[in-house]
């Protein structure tokens, strides 16, 4: 802040922010690709301003690779830091407490893409796994349908056969009952009375 103004970011993406009095320092927005671990200095408010506004700009360092083995040590034992253990990790490792919050905040962020990453290829298996399903039950219930179709047929044919089965024999006992009629007069008429 120079005159009590602050500026924003430019916003011409070209990795630079507009500083205080019109000066252009480093910016390391979301946008920005890293190679390894890194970490931006802290740039809280006028702190690396001189009483003439011109920027104190420092560069950011890589961390070391024992630096960053203790860092994902602690990341993996709890990937928030309370403000207390940021400031013995950062007192271990001859970082500042921002260089911690960041690159935790960073790893954070890494961990979420990576965990959502791996969220969508189970997903993505399941679904197939369920499309898959799917399509078998489709399958079965159109080859029920087709056999409850050839049932129902089958049911007609076989309540018509019924039927005229009914009647034949409706017809055969008719028959009989006229035999067995004629035959009792018959007998009554030759058998001797008395």
């Amino acid at each position: 802040m120079c005159g009590g103004f602050a500026v924003p970011h430019s916003g011409h993406g070209d990795g630079v922010a507009a500083g205080v009095c019109g000066q252009k320092r480093p910016y390391y927005g979301a946008s920005s690709t890293q190679d390894g671990p890194t970490v931006e200095e802290a740039e809280d408010g006028d702190e690396g301003l001189g009483d003439d506004c011109s920027p104190h700009v420092e560069k950011k360092r890589r961390l070391t690779f024992d630096q960053v083995r203790s860092l994902e040590r602690n990341f993996e034992v709890e990937n928030k830091l309370e403000p207390e253990r940021k400031m013995q990790l950062a007192k271990e490792l001859g970082l500042q407490p921002r260089q911690v919050a960041v690159w935790f905040q960073n790893r954070r962020a890494r961990w979420k893409t990576k965990q959502l990453e791996r969220d969508y290829e189970v997903l993505t298996v399941d679904y197939e796994r369920l499309k898959a399903d799917l399509e078998v039950v489709q399958r079965e219930k159109e080859e029920l349908k087709a056999e409850v179709s050839r049932n129902n047929g089958n049911n007609k044919l076989f309540r018509a056969e019924k039927e005229e089965i009914k009647e034949s024999l409706l017809l055969l006992c008719s028959f009989w009952a006229y035999i067995v009629a004629f035959s009792v007069c018959s007998f009554r008429a030759i058998a001797p009375s008395g």
